[in-house]
């Protein structure tokens, strides 16, 4: 057994404990390193599955990789997916390192779901952690950053980071098996090319042993990141699309505020926000609600909380277009019933009208600035935004928050805080009659 071969087996029983008995997919690109570790991890015992994406970028060369791909599962006996994408399949304007990424980690988790198997294995090694750490420094980072590559997170693991590239070509050579080279790795065009051919090279005149240097490194500071990121949890309440932390109920430790500027920092605040923040979750300090923006989060600062979002989630405009009442029905938001006779009573939570008055096709979208309408009971036109506000939501919600407009974008519903009067039922208006209950 190759030298390589011992060190791996060790690894994967220190680190991942896996057992023949595990089920792992793992990206394949036909490549030296998804090559040499479908052979390493076929020679744990351990059930595995490929899982390839053609992204007919590199015309003629992309076909024979999934040549490739297809002859090696053939030649091992190994089952393999292959997701061929169509030509042009990028638009304009979008990053094709991200984007690429975003498809291949959906198929292999797709490939994972479907076969009902456990991991996802990706083939990074020690200089692609090298590569990454360094490109972090560059463009600045916090601990995170200069952790690198995660070796286990939720359900993917990266068993080859202790190894380099060296070490795995010399592992193929001994075995004599061919792969796979996309010579877009050659060229120093993108950046990670560039660090990678160009800049580590002269640092590794200072240390030879570089990538294992930065390995070590890294599984301290992932450790490390790990034990903040647990003891952040004891601090927040996990909400939708982010987690709250109330001023009104703790009296933070320091440790606790330690944790926090760690975490403040790592979402893009500056010294200064930092500083502030930290500042305003005493008890006792008094303010005007504020927000603070980063690339990465908002930060609402509220009466009683301080609220932290993905700021992600504030820039997807949702818009849903229910194009007659049986889509309605058959929507999990609403509960819709017809009646015959008309309602006794009303609740903000659910919407009253005459059938004939509901104009399809209905949408439901976020509020915009200038939004208005004549709440139910009421003379006058009235901003929606000055209607929210009655309701004392935090200013992410209000951001977010949902209306149902028709066919004429006359606003029908504050989901679920105030129905318009434009739909009042009225005392001569004849049947049937619908009920639309908000559910979540």
């Amino acid at each position: 057994m190759h030298a390589l071969e011992l060190r791996f087996h060790k690894h994967i029983q220190n680190r991942f404990q896996l057992k023949p008995q595990h089920h792992v997919v793992l990206g394949f690109s036909g490549g030296p390193d998804s090559v040499a570790l479908a052979l390493l991890l076929k020679s744990c015992g351990c059930t595995l599955h490929l899982a390839h994406v053609n992204y007919q970028l590199r015309g003629a060369n992309s076909m024979q990789d999934e040549t490739f791909c297809i002859a090696f599962s053939k030649q091992h006996n190994i089952p393999l997916h292959v997701k061929r994408l169509k030509p042009n399949w990028l638009k304009k304007g979008l990053n094709l390192q991200t984007e690429a990424r975003g498809i291949r980690y959906a198929w292999f988790d797709a490939c994972k779901r479907q076969f009902n198997l456990q991991l996802i294995a990706t083939a990074h090694h020690a200089d692609d952690l090298t590569e990454t750490v360094f490109r972090n420094w560059i463009h600045g980072t916090g601990i995170i950053g200069f952790s690198g590559i995660a070796e286990h997170r939720a359900d993917v693991i990266r068993p080859l980071l202790p190894f380099t590239k060296i070490e795995i070509l010399e592992y193929l050579r001994y075995k004599k098996i061919k792969y796979q080279i996309d010579e877009s790795n050659l060229k120093p065009n993108y950046e990670r090319n560039h660090i990678r051919l160009n800049i580590i090279p002269k640092i590794q005149t200072l240390n030879p042993n570089l990538q294992h240097t930065i390995y070590k490194n890294s599984t301290v500071l992932q450790t490390l990141v790990g034990g903040i990121e647990a003891h952040l949890k004891v601090l927040s309440v996990p909400v939708k699309n982010g987690f709250q932390l109330q001023r009104s109920l703790n009296k933070y430790s320091i440790l606790d505020l330690s944790v926090l500027g760690f975490a403040f920092n790592e979402w893009g605040c500056s010294y200064i926000q930092i500083q502030e923040l930290l500042k305003l979750l005493k008890p006792d300090t008094v303010f005007k609600p504020r927000t603070f923006y980063t690339k990465s989060h908002h930060i609402y600062v509220e009466r009683d909380d301080i609220l932290i979002y993905n700021a992600n989630a504030s820039k997807t405009k949702f818009e849903y277009v229910f194009q007659n009442m049986d889509a309605l029905k058959n929507h999990n938001m609403f509960k819709v019933n017809i009646l015959k006779q008309k309602p006794k009573t009303y609740k903000n939570d659910t919407l009253y009208c005459c059938l004939h008055k509901l104009k399809f096709p209905l949408l439901l979208r976020h509020k915009k600035t200038a939004d208005a309408m004549q709440p139910f009971g009421m003379n006058g036109h009235k901003l929606i935004s000055d209607i929210i506000r009655e309701q004392k939501l935090s200013q992410f919600n209000k951001d977010l928050q949902l209306l149902l407009c028709d066919n004429e974008n006359e606003i029908l519903w504050i989901l679920p805080y105030k129905t318009s009067n434009y739909l009042k039922i009225n005392s001569n208006d004849p049947g049937p009659y619908v009920k639309i209950k908000f559910k979540s």
